[in-house]
């Protein structure tokens, strides 16, 4: 199917793929032009299509399909471009990149070579169009995985229900469509009452029925006169009124359609609906045919592949720089995009099409050398920790990095399997007294050197997982409950409610729980009572604080003794890509108003409420520890020092962080033997 031949699906990519680069200008007009993001659905109807077209084209030609030359055909459009960007995106990377993004970075290659990025990226957690995924450079192949998938199963299915339910196929292919689109309504995804969460987003089976939407219209097309029994006059206002209403719909979704809607949701069924009406209907002397068909939009729609792939990598490393922080910037970038895309379509992706520039034998030979390049270098990059260009250049950031390396030996050296409870065991036990870990993330960020340490001295430490809640605590995320989290703190606290006579350290990002953000953003969940409604601030300060105060009350009952480490200071930057940023801004000879530090009369004010509910429990047995007493001077808290960077983004230490808390820990654990 060729563009002289089909120019409005041609003109219909167009579209797609300019909505697409719009959307990720984070460019709106009036509050609108937010939903860019249909011309996903608009590329899944078409592909359903055009793969469906060829197959029947085929059948019905020659009485046989070849499925390994129709994958061929789809490896050689895929691969060549893919493996190129990937390797300019490497050597990126590399110059770029933050050492622990450049390791995120190299996961993502091999998920992106292997086409399972859909599932990388949705058990990263990582929302397409969220801030922290639009400095990823490969984040967008998750569609090209799933649109992979999508070519795996519908061939299977289409290929078992032709051969052996042949008179019954357009029947057979509706019927998968609405069962689809009902197990869609099942899981949530088609419902105005809950929004919509990552697994929807990413996986098959809430595009699937789009892309077999597009294969279904393959077959009506093909059966136009026997399925559609209408008479000249109602043909002739179809084929005028339907692509024009079908536009329209497409339209409408790029204007009005947000990232606040639920989607993929029934709306998606707009842009879906309106695609179809344009392909089914289409007349060369139609309108809006002659717009889709025209050079503008045929042009987009040709290097539409290359566009999506180099579009969103210049974005993110535009970002990493903050050189798209102003309109200007962004129409230049907007240009190297549509040069570098052009460049790639016909001196890669044309090319490689073609038989005659590259025999199969060839093509498959090298794309496995690359393969095979491009997972040496990433898993190199994976094992030495992320260790590229920046990390050689600044001191403070591969003194870190090899603290933490040091570190991370250590404790590997002590880990034993765990589930729910995780006891790690001294080598000689010396010590009568258990000590027991209980928190929430900032617990984790520095248990690895508190247990390392406390293993020194022969401690038996156990891990307890989860958060320090009774079962009174709900979690909402997504506007879903999660009960799991509910569970766990129930067992949890069982345990603990029989420990007598040990040794609890506890830290917790209480203030994170109570105002449901940190200084940068929003956090994804938040915490309610039985209601299960959302509460006040301050129904959920005393659903809290009083929580807190039961376990704290039964800790001491017990004759514990309980470690309590006061929150650190929260930054209001990225501190890794702080750092990071200095240097090139430094090179650039841009000026660097990222901060590196805090004010100690922020940290306090922000912190009041959680600073008076600690200060209030007093006992014998408790033991506080402030660590805005270690990082703040003189009114001011800082991030770093001259050997190191203390934090692993704004909120949470890192290991060489943590050595600090923890040189307090251990010297009051020792006070108590004493």
């Amino acid at each position: 199917m060729r563009a002289k031949n089909y120019p409005e699906i041609n003109g219909l990519k167009g579209i797609a793929i300019l909505s697409i680069i719009f959307y990720h200008t984070n460019i709106s007009i009036f509050g609108k032009f937010k939903g860019g993001f249909v011309g996903i659905d608009i590329f899944f109807v078409i592909s359903g299509y055009l793969a469906t077209t060829v197959f029947l084209n085929q059948i019905l030609n020659n009485k046989f399909f070849s499925i390994k030359l129709f994958f061929e055909n789809r490896l050689r459009r895929i691969l060549p471009p893919l493996l190129f960007l990937i390797l300019i995106t490497y050597v990126l990377a590399w110059f770029f990149l933050f050492p622990e993004d450049f390791v995120t970075y190299a996961k993502s290659v091999i998920s992106t070579i292997s086409f399972n990025s859909n599932f990388f990226y949705y058990y990263a957690g990582n929302a397409f169009g969220e801030a922290n995924t639009l400095i990823k450079p490969l984040h967008h192949t998750w569609s090209i995985s799933v649109l992979l998938q999508s070519y795996i199963i519908f061939f299977l299915f289409f290929l078992i229900t032709y051969n052996y339910f042949r008179k019954n196929l357009f029947k057979i292919l509706f019927i998968f469509l609405i069962i689809n689109i009902l197990f869609i309504q099942f899981s949530g995804n088609i419902s105005s009452k809950l929004p919509n969460d990552l697994f929807n987003y990413y996986f098959l089976q809430s595009r699937f029925w789009v892309f077999l939407t597009g294969s279904l219209l393959a077959c009506l097309k093909f059966n136009y006169k026997q399925i559609f029994f209408i008479n000249n006059k109602i043909t002739y206002v179809l084929t005028k009124a339907a692509p024009s209403l079908g536009f329209l719909l497409i339209i409408y979704s790029i204007v009005f359609l947000n990232n606040e809607i639920f989607y993929p949701s029934f709306y998606t069924l707009l842009p879906v609906i309106g695609t179809c009406l344009i392909i089914l209907f289409q007349k060369q002397d139609e309108i809006i045919t002659r717009i889709l068909s025209s050079n503008f939009f045929v042009g987009f729609g040709l290097i539409s592949y290359s566009l999506y792939l180099w579009h969103f990598p210049i974005f993110a490393y535009a970002r990493i720089t903050q050189f798209s922080s102003g309109p200007y910037y962004k129409i230049l970038i907007i240009l190297i995009i549509l040069i570098i895309s052009t460049l790639s379509y016909f001196l890669i992706e044309k090319k490689f099409r073609s038989n005659q520039f590259i025999s199969k034998k060839k093509f498959f030979l090298l794309t496995i050398v690359i393969i095979g390049f491009l997972f040496f270098l990433v898993t190199n990059a994976i094992k030495e920790k992320g260790d590229n260009y920046l990390s050689k250049k600044m001191e403070i950031i591969s003194n870190t990095m090899n603290y933490e390396k040091n570190l991370n030996e250590k404790f590997i050296k002590i880990v034993k399997e765990c589930n729910k409870v995780c006891t790690y065991f001294p080598k000689i036990k010396l010590n009568s007294k258990q000590i027991f870990l209980i928190g929430d993330s900032y617990k984790d960020t520095i248990k690895q050197k508190v247990i390392t340490d406390l293993h020194e001295l022969n401690y038996e430490v156990t891990d307890l997982l989860g958060d320090v809640y009774t079962d009174k605590i709900h979690y909402i995320k997504n506007g879903k409950l999660i009960p799991k989290r509910n569970h766990e703190n129930k067992k949890k606290l069982q345990i603990i409610n029989n420990i007598e006579n040990q040794i609890f350290i506890y830290t917790q990002y209480l203030i994170g729980d109570l105002t449901g953000q940190n200084l940068i953003e929003s956090i994804d969940f938040y915490i309610t009572d039985e209601t299960k409604m959302k509460l006040s601030k301050e129904d959920k300060q005393q659903l809290i604080f009083n929580d807190l105060n039961e376990i704290i009350n039964k800790i001491l009952d017990n004759n514990n003794y309980l470690i309590i480490i006061y929150p650190w200071p929260e930054m209001e930057n990225n501190i890794p890509r702080s750092i990071y940023k200095s240097y090139y801004y430094k090179l650039l000879g841009v000026e660097d108003k990222n901060s590196l530090t805090v004010t100690h009369e922020l940290f306090k004010k922000r912190q009041i409420e959680v600073l008076k509910f600690y200060d209030k429990i007093n006992h014998p047995n408790l033991i506080k520890i402030k660590p805005d007493d270690i990082f703040c001077f003189e009114g001011i808290c800082k991030s770093t020092d001259k050997f190191g960077y203390f934090y692993s983004d704004s909120y949470h230490l890192n290991d060489y962080g943590s050595s600090f808390i923890s040189s307090k820990i251990v010297e009051n654990i020792k006070g108590l033997n004493d």
